[in-house]
Formats: structure tokens, sequence, C-alpha cells
């Protein structure tokens, strides 16, 4: 009985032995090498060489090791692998100025990493809240039948926060316009409560069960890859909102006097540099003072809206519109001379008078009345020198009986013919 206690005890220490040789030991230092990961993870990211070190320890628990613990260390090492690239991410879009190169560092991601080659990307419109355009997608060719949203509510996954996906409830959203052809899951991009976008991924019909679980992954890796996004666009559009408000016309939408103050010596420059010539147009809506004493503010307000956006209109994309005042728009047309300037003015001029303003109440038509002076590269005048004379032609033209415009020439104001 005693030799049979003995020889099960020596078996015992044997195998408590093994055991901590092979599982204890191996263990304790696994779960000590978690929780360096966990501290650095946790902000101590200053330690970049020890987490160096500790990553080469995960690597070959996770590549000799064929037990449990071989299984976890392989779990960790690509848990901290997807960590470290979603931090790399962030970084980079982080450094990025405009929402259009996080759009395009996202579609790298989802095309080249991801494998997801059809997608299209949704925003809420900054000036139309309530409405939603495409404003990125792969491959381009799609762009053409691609849905705005005038009422953003029309979008099931806006309206409800929620994924929709045609993959399990086939037709469920009606303004999808693929739905003969392509799949889609619609992933809403959620800030502060608020859905301002949707990201759309495309899929072939008829897909197997093996390439939908593929995908599916593929997606659901993705979803990390918005959230990051998301609160960085959400920085740039409260920078870019905070911007328009210091250097925009909240009524109009023109740029104010401030941002031409912060702009134009940099286009005196290149003007000085081509050598070239600046066309000034100094733009008044006749008779504003009565639209507003006989209809009321409101009614002005509409026909600013309107006259404001016939000047952008005519404007080219190099051209600045800028609301100088009251019912003054000032007109900045680089590269372009008093001739040139005096036949985008008459174009303005006849528009406006062919125009008839819509407001709630009643229908107006309204004239305008254009100073025009030109900047010389060659000239001994600043800019604000011209800018005056422009406005003095377009004080003139208004005494000389309204909607008609008047060429500056050096000191002297001539009517153009």
């Amino acid at each position: 009985m005693s030799v049979s206690l003995v020889g099960a005890a020596i078996i015992f220490f044997i195998i408590v032995f093994f055991l901590h040789q092979k599982m204890i030991v191996p263990l304790g230092s696994f779960i000590e090498l978690l929780r360096r990961i966990t501290r650095l993870l946790a902000g101590m990211r200053g330690q970049q060489v020890a987490e160096d070190e500790d990553m080469l320890q995960l690597d070959i628990m996770a590549n000799t090791r064929t037990d449990e613990i071989g299984v976890a260390a392989d779990a960790v090492r690509m848990l901290i692998t997807r960590l470290r690239e979603l931090s790399l991410f962030r970084q980079t879009i982080e450094a990025d100025e405009r929402t259009e190169d996080i759009y395009a560092r996202l579609a790298q991601i989802f095309e080249h990493k991801l494998g997801l080659e059809r997608f299209v990307i949704f925003e809420q419109l900054e000036q139309d809240a309530a409405s939603m355009a495409p404003v990125y997608c792969n491959p381009p060719e799609l762009a053409p039948e691609l849905p705005e949203f005038a009422v953003g509510e029309h979008c099931r996954a806006k309206r409800t926060g929620l994924i929709i996906t045609s993959l399990e409830t086939s037709s469920i959203c009606k303004e999808y316009p693929f739905a003969d052809l392509m799949d889609h899951i619609c992933i809403p991009m959620i800030v502060g409560g608020h859905v301002i976008g949707i990201v759309q991924f495309l899929f072939p019909l008829y897909m197997s069960k093996n390439m939908q679980h593929v995908k599916n992954m593929a997606v659901e890796e993705a979803r990390y890859y918005i959230a990051e996004a998301l609160p960085v666009l959400q920085t740039r559009h409260l920078m870019k909102k905070l911007g328009d408000m210091a250097t925009k016309d909240p009524l109009t939408g023109l740029y104010n006097r401030r941002y031409l103050d912060s702009i134009i010596e940099q286009i005196i420059a290149g003007v000085v540099r081509r050598k070239s010539t600046i066309g000034v147009l100094m733009c008044d809506i006749d008779h504003f003072k009565r639209v507003n004493d006989l209809f009321g503010h409101e009614t002005g307000d509409f026909v600013l809206i309107q006259l404001a956006r016939i000047c952008q209109t005519c404007a080219r994309d190099a051209d600045l519109v800028i609301r100088y005042g009251g019912e003054e728009f000032l007109i900045l047309l680089p590269d372009c001379d008093e001739a040139c300037a005096a036949v985008f003015a008459e174009r303005i001029r006849i528009t406006v008078e062919a125009h008839k303003v819509h407001t709630p109440n009643r229908t107006l038509q309204q004239t305008i009345s254009i100073g025009v002076a030109e900047f010389s590269h060659a000239t001994n005048k600043t800019i604000w020198e011209i800018i005056k004379l422009a406005d003095i032609a377009l004080y003139q033209a208004k005494n000389n009986g309204r909607n008609q415009i008047l060429v500056c020439q050096d000191n002297t104001v001539s009517t153009e013919s």
C-alpha cells in the first residue's frame, strides 16, 4: 500500500513538474506579455523598442507553439497588427487638410487592402442638411446612375441609422438604382447621433455562400476604418464651417470683405508675375431700398440671394464674387482686361434684367447697374484705388438712369455703348 502511495506521489510530482515547465511557466510569461502590451496600447507608446520586442515574443510563441497558448498568441498578434494599422491610418488622415483626401485614403483601403472594388460614399450637403449627394464613386463609371437625395430621409440607411443590405432582404431600398445588377450593403456614418453620410458597397448578384462570407468579413473590417475616419471628417467639416462663417456672407454664400482682405495680395502677386490684368466690376441692385420698404426685408433677401447666384453662374472658376456691402457685389476677373470685363458686365446686366425673382408672395423683376475698371500690373495705382474708381463709375451709371454699365478709363468715366 505504501509503495503504491509513494509511486502515485512520484507520478503526481512528475506531472506537476511537466505542466509547470510546459504550460504554467509559458502561460505566466504570456500573461505578463499581455500586461505589457496592454500598458503600451493604453498610452505608453514612447517605448517603441519595448513594443517591438514584445511583438517579437508574440511572433515566437505563435510560430513555435502548437497548443492553446500558440493559438492565443497568434490571435493577439493579429489584433495588435490591426490596431497598429488603424492607428497609422488615423495618424495619416489627421494630417490631411481636405475631406476629399480622407475619402481617397478610405477608398485605397477598401479597394486594395480589403478587396471591395465597388463602392459609393454619400455625404450630407453642407448648404442643405436635408440633402445627400455622392462625393466619391469607385469605379467612376457608376456616377451618372447615382441618385442625389434632395430629401436625405428617402435613404433608408440615413433615416434609420441602421446597416441596410439587400444580401438579406432583396429590394429593401426603393432608391437603389442597381437592384437588377448588384446587391448592396449601406453603412451609415454616424457622429453625435446624427447620420452625416452613407458608405455603400456593391456586389455581384448571386454570390456563393463562401464569397458572400468573404465580402461580409471585408465590410466588417471596413467599418473599423470608417469609425476611425468619422471624428477626423467631423473636425474637418467643423473647421470648414468656422472658416466659412469668418469669410462668407451667411445670406448669399458669397465671400465677404474679410476674405478679400486675406486673399487680395496673393491675387495681385499672381497678376504681377504673369504681367496681366484684373477686370474689376462693382455691381449694385437698382431701387433695392424700395423693395425692402414696399415688400419687407424677407423679400429683399430673396432678391439678394437670387442675384448673387446669377453673378456666380456667370463667373468663371478663377473669378472672385464678393458681397461688398448691402446690395453691392464686387467681382474680380483675373487675366481679364477692360474690354473683356465690359462684355462680362453686360452679360450679367442682361441676365438680371430678364430674370424673374420668385419670392413666397410675389414675383419681381430687378435691374442692376455696374461700374467697370481695370487693374494692370503696370499701373501706379493700388487695387483699392481701382476698386474705388469702379465704385465711382457705378454711381455715375445709377445717376444716368440705372440698368447700365459704365467703364472707368484711368481717372475718367465713360459710357459703354
